[in-house]
């Protein structure tokens, strides 16, 4: 695990303050004008999927009955039947609403069956989306028009791969 850690590279750190990553793989995923998510496209991250499938897959649905908690670091299956590196952005009777740590995307609720233990050589790769903002316009959710958040979507999604500067 920690060869595959070790090919992403640049990305084998948290995204920092004051650099510049000149590739254009930055990829828009989610979120309106004040507040969106970026990930890093990139082949390592295709291996690290696959590493979790060959040897985490197992775990689906092994966490029993258990209490989770806002912030909580676990695998959750996406509706592709995969499973993914997730952390729990909300609770509600047992059920989680989860922010996929290596893409940006968040899911609908979901049960104990769609989860799995996280497993600690997954730290060794931080969490290749981050939550980004405007320079000038603070990091914060806000409330837009449907119109303004479609036209934004259409533009990032037009925009296809970006250099990033933090």
């Amino acid at each position: 695990m920690e060869e595959l850690a070790q090919s992403f590279g640049m990305y084998s750190e948290a995204l920092g303050p004051g650099r510049i990553y000149r590739e254009h793989n930055m990829v828009y995923e989610e979120g309106g004008p004040r507040a969106f998510w970026l990930r890093v496209e990139s082949e390592a991250l295709g291996w690290l999927q696959k590493w979790i499938q060959r040897r985490l897959s197992h775990t689906l649905g092994s966490l029993g009955p258990s209490k989770h908690w806002v912030g909580e670091l676990l695998l959750a299956r996406f509706r592709d039947g995969q499973l993914y590196r997730a952390r729990v952005e909300n609770v509600d009777k047992g059920e989680v609403i989860v922010r996929y740590l290596d893409y940006g995307n968040s899911s609908s609720w979901m049960g104990q069956a769609e989860l799995a233990p996280w497993d600690s050589l997954l730290d060794l790769v931080p969490p290749q989306a981050a939550q980004c903002c405007f320079l000038g316009a603070g990091c914060r959710e806000e409330l837009s028009s449907l119109q303004q958040y479609i036209a934004f979507h259409d533009a990032m999604m037009e925009a296809g791969s970006m250099r990033l500067e933090v």
